[in-house]
């Protein structure tokens, strides 16, 4: 009579070989769990489609007995009592506005752009300061085909004259602008410009 005594390396060896498989099985019922309930999300937080018809009830006729219902009845919505507004808008068409008129010269195919970093305003004393924020100052500024301020003039004064000296001197020396250009070839223009204290 023989007795077989059981091999502890081919167990230890069947339930290694068996683990790769529970563990697929464990991660496809959790995957088909989540994808349940991101479905189940999915339909209670998904879109609610607008109602096109209002469901009325019917009140009249004899009482009914408990558990049975009125039958339905659709009722489409009445129209809006108040007609939509007539709006017309009386504006030139995008294509006719030139960029000449935003640049101030005719021909302009790329305008005059503003170097941000060069638009440094001078220091005032506190009184100068609050004057010149109380009132918008505008110059109209004649630029030189490599971008540097020719020319500075007083558009919508500040107020001061002190100041709007001041500035348009400021601007001149400091302000600088990527040219504007006719055909690839730098030009010269006119534009005007808020100087901002």
């Amino acid at each position: 009579m023989t007795i077989e005594v059981p091999d502890r390396r081919a167990n230890l060896l069947g339930s290694i070989q068996r683990r790769p498989l529970v563990l697929a099985i464990v991660i496809v019922l959790h995957a088909l769990a989540i994808d349940v309930i991101l479905l189940d999300l999915g339909r209670t937080l998904g879109p609610k489609p607008a109602p096109e018809m209002v469901l009325a009830i019917t009140q009249g006729g004899p009482r009914k007995p408990l558990g049975s219902f009125a039958k339905p009845v659709l009722v489409t919505p009445n129209e809006p009592l108040v007609p939509p507004p007539e709006i017309s808008v009386d504006a030139l068409p995008v294509d006719t506005i030139s960029v000449a008129s935003a640049s101030g010269a005719p021909g302009v195919t790329i305008p005059a752009e503003a170097i941000g970093t060069t638009r440094t305003v001078p220091v005032l004393s506190a009184d100068l300061l609050q004057l010149a924020r109380r009132n918008l100052l505008r110059l109209r500024l004649t630029l030189a085909i490599d971008g540097s301020v020719i020319d500075a003039i007083v558009e919508n004064s500040s107020g001061s004259t002190k100041i709007d000296l001041l500035a348009a001197a400021w601007v001149k020396a400091h302000w600088r602008y990527r040219p504007a250009m006719r055909d690839g070839t730098p030009i010269s223009v006119t534009t005007t410009s808020l100087v901002p204290f």
